[in-house]
């Protein structure tokens, strides 16, 4: 009886390890410490890359931007986040999205900066969606790297997918 109940758990092990390809890319910089005035220059590049601040539907039934929101489940704290968003086409999942997660200090800088570029759904298929996060996270990551130094600013570039199970 074990035997046949081990069995079945095994398959779908497999097939969770192995079975599942990834389909969407991410990079992601960080840094430890800068000025908030870096953040809002970041921002303004990436609107003249025509990247938009997200909206919501907050508590009162109202649009409201999707900038500087407490992180539900945050590494820091006090930890906050803005999320900007470019749709490339008619496409459903053909979007890049921004998040910037920072902790923002009373005197104008800000801790822990760790800024997301992905498309976790189609971002290493579909290749001007790739092609756009590289863009994007080069640009970010260069002015990073001349703000605060090359040896203060990590980046990483890999493939994901959405979680398996929601």
């Amino acid at each position: 009886m074990k035997r046949l109940l081990i069995w079945p758990f095994t398959v779908l092990l497999l097939f969770c390890l192995f079975g599942c390809h990834k389909t969407g890319y991410r990079i992601t910089i960080t840094t430890v410490h800068l000025r908030y005035s870096v953040i809002q220059q970041l921002e303004s590049a990436l609107n003249k890359k025509n990247f938009q601040v997200a909206s919501y539907l907050n508590e009162k039934g109202d649009m409201a931007a999707w900038r500087e929101r407490k992180v539900g489940f945050p590494k820091h704290p006090d930890e906050v986040y803005t999320y900007l968003l470019k749709t490339m086409g008619d496409e459903r999942y053909a979007l890049v999205q921004v998040f910037l997660n920072y902790v923002k200090n009373a005197d104008d800088t800000v801790n822990n900066l760790e800024l997301r570029v992905e498309n976790m759904y189609t971002g290493f298929i579909m290749l001007d969606v790739k092609a756009e996060i590289d863009s994007i996270g080069n640009l970010c990551y260069q002015a990073l790297v001349d703000e605060v130094g090359k040896e203060n600013v990590m980046i990483e570039r890999k493939e994901v997918s959405p979680p398996q199970f929601y």
